[in-house]
């Protein structure tokens, strides 16, 4: 229950701001009538079709940093904040200064957090977890798919 408050709130947090700036989603491209409406994304969706529909983007893997693929759901017109999906491979990554404040929820998969000063945390599906900028650390994954929100204040 409290997961998916949070959820609701980073949605309910995007749509207002949608709603303040005028901002534009997949679901609502430029030019479209001025009305806002909700974006629902289905389960079974978000488990894989989501990443073949119009707008989904790709980043083939290095030998180290894993292939991901993500759907943008909403971003703010400031390019701020971000809520979307991504659908990862394996991989491992390693930030001396996270680059902005993450909320993920796991929908499949397992991840791991390393912090800098070696604490663990592990996350697979129904897990959550908030990365706020700034945080060193690294992360490794046999592979995950993860709802997430962004935000950076430039």
């Amino acid at each position: 229950m409290i997961r998916t408050t949070i959820i609701a709130a980073a949605l309910l947090a995007a749509g207002a701001a949608s709603a303040q700036t005028g901002a534009q989603t997949p679901a609502q491209p430029a030019g479209a009538s001025a009305e806002l409406k909700p974006i629902k994304i289905p389960q079974a969706d978000a488990l894989g079709p989501v990443f073949s529909r119009p707008g989904a983007v790709s980043r083939p893997g290095d030998g180290k940093r894993a292939a991901i693929k993500g759907f943008p759901i909403f971003r703010s017109d400031d390019k701020t904040m971000t809520v979307g999906l991504a659908d990862s491979g394996p991989g491992e990554a390693e930030w001396e200064a996270y680059p902005h404040n993450e909320f993920m929820y796991f929908i499949k998969g397992h991840y791991t957090l390393i912090s800098a000063d070696g604490t663990v945390m592990e996350f697979g599906p129904g897990d959550s977890v908030t990365v706020p900028k700034g945080w060193k650390g690294r992360r490794t994954t046999t592979g995950y798919t993860k709802y997430y929100v962004t935000y950076g204040p430039k």
